[in-house]
């Protein structure tokens, strides 16, 4: 079987022994650490959920318009049988996030489920365009008008 490992996307830079400097989502700490991530080869950084962050899907959907190879992975606890499928609504709201800044190709849009006993894992590999910013603009105007 073969492994693979992830890094770990933050949103703040504290920790259990350490109080955070910033916000609770510090958007620039958090962007320079998925930077350090691309930048030094990793393939995919994961943001999973915990009790001193926030929904890691902001972080995500904000890092995904940032950088252009890195690949993010979510990850989250189960809640009880019966509730709303937590997942399809995080693809649905990271998709939408990523759209007001970016047009997308859903062609370009690779989305991965893998449902574990307890947990389970949602990639969203979304590729953006090289013209991100003619791209952005395209897209802040089908919204004004």
């Amino acid at each position: 079987m073969p492994v693979e490992f992830l890094g770990i996307g933050g949103t703040h830079d504290g920790s259990e022994t350490a109080a955070r400097a910033g916000g609770v989502f510090d958007k620039e700490y958090t962007l320079r650490l998925a930077r350090a991530h691309e930048d030094f080869g990793w393939d995919r950084v994961l943001f999973a959920y915990g009790s001193g962050s926030p929904d890691p899907a902001q972080a995500a959907a904000y890092v995904a318009t940032k950088l252009d190879k890195l690949q993010i992975l979510l990850a989250h606890e189960r809640g009880l049988l019966g509730q709303p499928d937590l997942l399809a609504t995080l693809r649905e709201e990271i998709l939408a996030v990523v759209s007001r800044h970016v047009t997308l190709d859903p062609e370009k849009v690779i989305v991965r489920l893998e449902r574990g006993k307890t947990v389970s894992t949602l990639e969203v590999d979304i590729e953006v365009p090289n013209d991100f910013e003619k791209s952005k603009a395209a897209s802040e105007r089908r919204r004004a008008g």
